[in-house]
C-alpha cells in the first residue's frame, strides 16, 4: 500500500509539471524591447518563428533565445517572436 501511494504521488507530481501547446488565437507578439537581434528581414536569411507554450513550469521567468551564441529575444509564456537568421547551419539555444 505504501508503494502504491508513493507511485501515485510521483505520477501526480510529474503530470503537474507539463506544459500545453496554445492555439494561434492566444499568442501575443513579444514586445520590441525584448527583441535584441535578428529583427530585420534580409534577403537569403531564414525566417524563424518561435512560440512559447503555456504551463506552470518556468512561467515566472523568461526564456532567452540565442542564435549562434548571440541573445536574440526573451519570451514569456504564450508569446511569439519572428527572427531572421543567416541561411545554412545555425545554432539555436
Amino acid at each position: 500500500m505504501k508503494k502504491l501511494l508513493i507511485l501515485m504521488f510521483i505520477g501526480f507530481s510529474i503530470s503537474g509539471c507539463s506544459t500545453t501547446p496554445i492555439s494561434l488565437n492566444e499568442v501575443k507578439d513579444v514586445p520590441k524591447e525584448r527583441v535584441f537581434k535578428f529583427q530585420n528581414e534580409v534577403s537569403n536569411y531564414a525566417n524563424l518563428i518561435l512560440i512559447r507554450d503555456k504551463g506552470l513550469v518556468g512561467s515566472g521567468c523568461y526564456i532567452n533565445v540565442f542564435i549562434n551564441g548571440e541573445e536574440a529575444a526573451r519570451l514569456e509564456t504564450k508569446e511569439r517572436v519572428s527572427l531572421y537568421a543567416p541561411s545554412g547551419n545555425i545554432i539555436i539555444g
